[in-house]
């Protein structure tokens, strides 16, 4: 088995970890925790604030090349879930920096994200 098959076994696994609890509905995120956390860790590249940045028309999923999208219109694109965000948060892709948090953390940040939806049932 090469290394880089090794790599994505441990990759996959982790995000299978964070990711199968948020599939099953267990997140448990506090809202007010996760707009702390995404004030000091996300706010560098996105808007994070209610109202800030918010586009008329954001793209739908993927975000691919969409760049730091406001959260505000992420939360409002259809088929944003708990888990969609937890697969992208864990995820290594180029158009965002490697940032971990711990899984409260990252539970508090989903819930906020989630909070912000203002156009949708979730």
């Amino acid at each position: 088995m090469s290394y880089r098959q090794i790599l994505q076994i441990i990759v996959g696994a982790g995000t299978l970890a964070i990711v199968a609890p948020a599939a099953m509905g267990q997140t448990s995120g506090d809202p007010q925790a996760g707009q702390a956390v995404a004030v000091e860790q996300c706010a560098q590249c996105h808007a994070v604030l209610p109202g800030e940045g918010v586009l008329e028309n954001p793209d739908p999923l993927p975000f691919d090349g969409a760049g730091a999208l406001a959260f505000e219109d992420i939360a409002n694109t259809p088929g944003v879930t708990a888990m969609a965000l937890s697969a992208w948060m864990t995820s290594i892709h180029p158009t965002m920096p490697q940032i971990l948090l711990s899984e409260d953390d990252l539970n508090d940040v989903i819930a906020y994200i989630l909070s912000l939806n203002t156009e949708r049932d979730i």
